[in-house]
């Protein structure tokens, strides 16, 4: 595989990420979207497997019942999101409280009704729809492997089994964006950094490509703060807070014209390992859905 096809699969996924940050996000807060959006991950984590009940209660109108919905404890939710401990116990209380999810001793689960509204819903059928067009991108690209015959489980044609793919797709998130949450040190610091990546690179052709991936700082386009403000969400004053960071931690460089993304020379050898470390985790992805049948669909459309 040649060294631009490699950043064009990389940049591919990280485009898949923002676009699943941002569907996750809708209109809450961030850290609240994400810590129900992990919650609703682990709860519902029987639906990998390709089983009968898990077929079940794959479709919109079959979300899965409270009493096979599994809890996640307040700790294990603050290490996979990077985040601290009180942090995220004042924010599963600011659910709980909401009637979103319950909280036991055992720790914080998503409520069956919260998974049938409709906005959950909409949410899950958005996933379903980026992840498809995730597909084809990265089948472009040839990145994915071929199809395995005969490994698909039989299912209703009619019914699409979008919570499977939105579940997956979650957690293929959280594997993706686990590392860069430690690199930049927040989930808005991650969230800004794929934003600005994405803009100065937006267009770019392979020659262009390879000239950035030699030296992204001298050859991105800039990426204004009001601009990657908006895409994450925050206050532009917040979004300077956060690139001052990124800056210090020597991943982007903040110059007049806007931001721009860089790499510490000694962590070269680590993205490297990360682009394809998150390479094999999209083809699992990918994988695991296959196991319902859904990516012959997805080819023959």
């Amino acid at each position: 595989m040649d060294h631009v096809r490699r950043i064009r699969i990389a940049l591919t996924s990280l485009r898949y990420v923002r676009d699943c940050a941002a569907i996750t996000r809708g209109e809450r807060d961030a850290h609240d979207a994400f810590i129900l959006s992990t919650i609703a991950n682990v709860s519902a984590a029987f639906l990998s497997q390709a089983t009968e009940e898990s077929a079940h209660f794959a479709t919109a109108n079959s979300p899965a019942p409270d009493e096979l919905l599994r809890p996640i404890s307040i700790n294990a939710l603050a290490q996979s999101l990077g985040m601290p401990f009180e942090t995220v116990r004042r924010r599963v209380a600011g659910l709980r409280d909401e009637g979103l999810i319950s909280v036991t001793p055992a720790g914080a689960v998503i409520l069956s009704r919260t998974l049938a509204s409709p906005a959950y819903t909409a949410m899950v059928a958005a996933h379903f729809e980026r992840a498809r067009q995730f597909y084809r991108d990265m089948k472009a690209l040839e990145a994915l492997p071929p199809l395995a015959s005969g490994a698909a489980m039989e299912r209703p044609r009619s019914e699409l089994p979008i919570r499977v793919v939105s579940r997956t797709a979650s957690d293929y998130f959280l594997r993706t964006a686990q590392p860069l949450f430690v690199l930049c040190g927040s989930l808005v610091g991650a969230s800004l950094l794929a934003e600005v990546v994405l803009s100065n690179t937006e267009d770019m052709d392979d020659e262009a490509l390879a000239r950035w991936a030699d030296d992204a700082g001298a050859s991105g386009r800039p990426a204004s703060m009001a601009q990657v403000a908006k895409a994450v969400s925050v206050a532009r004053e917040t979004a300077r807070r956060h690139a001052s960071i990124l800056e210090e931690r020597q991943f982007v460089v903040v110059t007049r014209r806007g931001l721009i993304a860089t790499a510490p020379a000694e962590l070269q050898a680590h993205l490297i390992q990360l682009a394809a470390t998150n390479l094999a985790d999209a083809r699992r992805f990918f994988a695991t859905i296959e196991r319902f049948g859904i990516l012959p669909d997805w080819e023959a459309a």
